[in-house]
């Protein structure tokens, strides 16, 4: 049976999300206040992270809560009023990042995560976007040998419990392999399923011409 359905957001969740309630046959209107990949999605990373197969948790060891507490890290920053605001959200997230129930979360995830390079394909076929991918992996670059260390047994342990490929590379390996960096660094930890894109923005705004070129599957509407 299909649906009138309404997503809103043109950014790259959206985008795919339309594209692919328009292919099963539904009509879509998409709704956002500029075109198809010109916010968020228009400046991020551009990385398909076959690696990233566990969430965040929220850290629960008094030295990193902490430092975050006394704003010395740059991964986490707050306002006193947003905690205070989202307080039950916190302690969801909280109690959700306790380690049996991350694990259990965890493998969820990863079954999802396991199909994201497949399911962009299908995408990037059929809107004639494989110009823009690179399929070279991701390297996570360490400055110290104590932090490659520590990344290398994080890799081994996702590589054990997930089977994600990865190669490392020590301090010399990585110098020649990147030999731009002017400074010794500890090494690096290279994901090699991780697929980049080179432009997002005109990733997304190819499936809006797919869209066109088709006949138009779905209406995009700006507010």
């Amino acid at each position: 049976m299909a649906y009138e359905i309404l997503v809103v957001g043109a950014g790259m969740v959206g985008t795919c999300t339309a594209l692919e309630l328009a292919l099963r046959g539904h009509r879509v209107t998409l709704l956002d206040r500029r075109g198809p990949g010109q916010e968020t999605s228009y400046g991020n990373a551009g990385m398909i992270q076959r690696e990233a197969v566990e969430p965040h948790p929220m850290p629960r060891d008094l030295p990193t809560l902490l430092t975050a507490a006394l704003g010395q890290r740059l991964d986490m920053q707050y306002h006193v009023s947003g905690l205070l605001a989202a307080w039950p959200q916190l302690l969801g997230y909280f109690r959700a990042s306790a380690p049996a129930r991350f694990h259990t979360i965890s493998r969820q995830y990863a079954s999802l995560i396991a199909h994201c390079t497949s399911e962009h394909q299908r995408y990037i076929e059929l809107t004639g976007s494989d110009h823009l991918i690179r399929r070279d992996g991701l390297r996570f670059m360490y400055r110290s040998a104590r932090g490659y260390e520590q990344g290398v047994t994080e890799a081994q342990r996702l590589r054990d419990a997930f089977g994600i490929g990865f190669d490392s590379l020590d301090s010399a390996q990585l110098a020649a392999a990147e030999p731009a960096f002017k400074v010794a660094l500890g090494g690096a930890v290279h994901w090699l399923d991780t697929w980049g894109v080179h432009d997002p923005g005109t990733l997304c705004e190819h499936s809006n011409h797919f869209n066109f070129n088709c006949g138009g599957l779905w209406e995009q509407v700006k507010y």
